[in-house]
């Protein structure tokens, strides 16, 4: 379930990498987050990543 918090929208690795297809794992997305120095929203044990 992707969610709005203060104006940006955040979805869980799985949920993103469903959105951009096969040749993208959670994993990948993840990695992408950690190099970009991406902010990550944690939800309890829930962590979404910025569209």
């Amino acid at each position: 379930m992707i969610v709005r918090v203060e104006g940006e929208e955040y979805g869980t690795a799985a949920e993103l990498a469903a959105v951009l297809g096969p040749d993208v794992t959670p994993a990948t997305i993840r990695r992408w987050a950690e190099r970009a120095g991406l902010p990550a929203y944690r939800d309890g044990r829930t962590v979404r990543y910025p569209l």
